[in-house]
């Protein structure tokens, strides 16, 4: 069963395909737990590799043995495709990482995402997304590591659990995102507080 597809560093090109919403062990989180549990062995015994190195949270983290079992992943992180994201992406809810920073990929990101419960990783930067981050993201308590930079984001900054633990470095580059932890204020906090100093 496929547990990681990495793509990354290609020239590959075209729209993501929709199918990727059939990987069995990115779907089903109860299923990907059975298969934590008693096939993780089996999964290294043959002749697999059982070592790999992946750009997971940032970094380029090694996964040996058994643990390799555990990783749901995929990057196809610095090619050259195009289109919207694929909503059929958001059904893989036991998916542990997901980048697809530096294509060309355009649109809005699907409100859906917040399916992904078990997402810890999620890097969609060097894009040309638009609209706002759907509030659903806050919903998303595993992720640690998140990366919107450099898109053609706009509106609010979603508040709540771990969204304020990450730093202005996850949505620098997009001129027309406001709040927290941006030093740019939104417009409705501004008239705010401006009403609040001429009201004093």
């Amino acid at each position: 069963m496929l547990h990681i597809l990495d793509l990354s560093l290609n020239s590959l090109s075209g729209s993501i395909p929709r199918c990727f919403h059939n990987f069995t062990t990115m779907v089903d989180r109860h299923a990907a737990s059975m298969i934590q549990r008693g096939s993780s062995s089996s999964y290294v015994s043959g002749n697999y590799v059982n070592s790999i190195l992946l750009a997971l949270k940032g970094k380029l983290l090694q996964y040996k043995g058994s643990t390799l079992a555990l990783i749901r992943a995929i990057d196809l992180s610095r090619n050259k495709l195009t289109g919207e994201f694929p909503e059929e992406i958001t059904n893989l809810e036991a998916l542990y990482s997901l980048n697809i920073s530096s294509n060309q990929l355009y649109g809005v990101i699907p409100p859906k995402i917040g399916n992904m419960k078990m997402l810890e990783s999620l890097d969609l930067s060097r894009n040309k997304f638009s609209g706002e981050i759907p509030p659903a993201m806050v919903t998303l308590v595993f992720m640690s590591a998140l990366d919107l930079s450099y898109n053609n984001l706009s509106g609010r900054i979603p508040l709540g659990n771990q969204f304020q633990s990450f730093d202005a470095s996850t949505f620098t580059g997009n001129s027309d995102l406001c709040g927290v932890p941006l030093e740019s204020e939104c417009h409705e906090d501004a008239a705010i507080n401006g009403s609040g100093i001429n009201g004093f």
